[in-house]
């Protein structure tokens, strides 16, 4: 599998991910308190670049230490099982990663 195509998926993954991790902040602010948002974070490494940085600018910064680590993830993966297994990890992992945040957007936003 040619390496241009993994990048740009996990470029698409990493920034679903940080996109509505940054609408579930915005989200839990308006509706809980907005001097407590970030405490819907769980990931200590992410509140960290956000108090740090603002929501956009951490959201930024740490989506590219997120694209550099799964890229490694991928790499130590696909050295021992292969490329077309080490792709189904990252989309298994990010893919669990997403419907979690889309549980609680849209439990935030009281849809559910």
């Amino acid at each position: 599998m040619k390496i241009e195509i993994i990048i740009l998926l996990i470029i698409c993954l990493v920034s679903v991910d940080k996109i509505i991790t940054g609408a579930n902040i915005i989200q839990y602010g308006k509706n809980f308190s907005e001097e407590k948002r970030l405490e819907v974070e769980k990931n200590p490494m992410a509140k960290y670049f956000f108090e740090k940085l603002g929501l956009f600018f951490g959201s930024v910064l740490y989506g590219v230490v997120s694209f550099i680590l799964a890229m490694i993830g991928f790499l130590v993966i696909s050295y021992f099982f292969g490329d077309s297994k080490a792709l189904w990890v990252i989309f298994l992992i990010y893919g669990l990663v997403i419907i979690n945040n889309i549980f609680f957007l849209l439990k935030f936003s009281k849809v559910i």
